[in-house]
């Protein structure tokens, strides 16, 4: 796919966050240097060498604690402002960058240019090397130089899996400097699902519950999008529970990227989380 138009947004911020420590050049800064870019949402993308890592299935539980710390503390310290659409502007997650995929040891895409783990939104683990966060490479390498217009990487992912990803020209985005992206990757039927609409059911089409909108505070929660549910949606919150959305863990934080649903019921996000953890 050609992708939304990618830049970076801020290159060299200098952050400790907590838990997390430092290794290298990180150590000697006393420091992480993290670039902050956006390719469809805004991520903190991190060299893993100065966390003493490698990105490898079997150090994913330390990645992602370590992930997971960093987007907490740019979200805490740095709010980005996107120039066309407000709901964006926020912090989705962070890349840990592996620029040495050569001599990874498990052996796995030694062939690519790269190799990431992408985490994201509540601390999730992306399977695939990240669309959006490719694209979001992709522009901070262009802007410091390190890709030009033309040329191609491979971005592999924690399991070896790789995305295939190019930029195609450069253009603005507001008053940034910006990439045009596209990505390629492979993608596979695993099921068909069908859904029934019971003439019975007085919600079958499916209910509103806020007009798309900036954001609202709904007893301390911040909400930023509508919440739909429709025919064949797995949602706990039935009419008789919707008193407890704004507790939902989801409708406190605006960390979903342009196209997702926010404020979804927690055992609800859990299933999500796990259908994507297979997807």
């Amino acid at each position: 796919f050609v992708n939304v138009p990618s830049y970076l947004h801020a290159e060299g911020l200098v952050m400790r966050p907590r838990g997390v420590r430092l290794f290298g050049a990180a150590a000697e800064r006393k420091g992480l240097s993290v670039q902050l870019a956006f390719g469809g949402a805004y991520y903190g993308i991190v060299d893993v060498a100065e966390l003493g890592m490698r990105v490898v299935p079997e150090q994913v539980e330390q990645l992602t604690r370590a992930g997971a710390a960093i987007t907490e503390a740019l979200r805490r310290d740095h709010t980005p402002e996107h120039p066309l659409d407000e709901s964006l502007d926020h912090v989705y997650g962070t890349i840990l960058v592996d620029s040495d995929p050569g001599t990874s040891p498990d052996g796995l895409a030694r062939d690519a240019t790269v190799r990431n783990v992408t985490v994201f939104a509540e601390a999730e683990v992306d399977r695939s090397p990240c669309g959006s966060g490719t694209s979001a490479l992709l522009a901070a390498r262009h802007a410091l130089g390190a890709s030009q217009v033309g040329d191609t990487i491979v971005n592999a992912s924690i399991t070896g899996e790789s995305f295939v990803a190019r930029v195609e020209d450069t253009t603005t985005l507001g008053e940034h400097e910006a990439v045009v992206t596209s990505v390629e990757g492979s993608g596979y039927v695993t099921g068909h699902a069908r859904f029934v609409l019971d003439e019975r059911d007085p919600l079958g089409n499916g209910f509103l519950l806020r007009e798309r909108g900036g954001p609202h505070e709904v007893n301390g929660a911040h909400i930023t999008r509508q919440l739909v549910y429709g025919p064949g949606w797995p949602c706990s919150g039935s009419p008789s529970r919707m008193s407890s959305f704004p507790s939902t863990r989801a409708s406190r934080s605006a960390t979903s990227p342009a196209g997702e649903l926010q404020g979804v019921p927690s055992s609800t996000s859990a299933l999500r989380a796990s259908r994507s953890a297979r997807a």
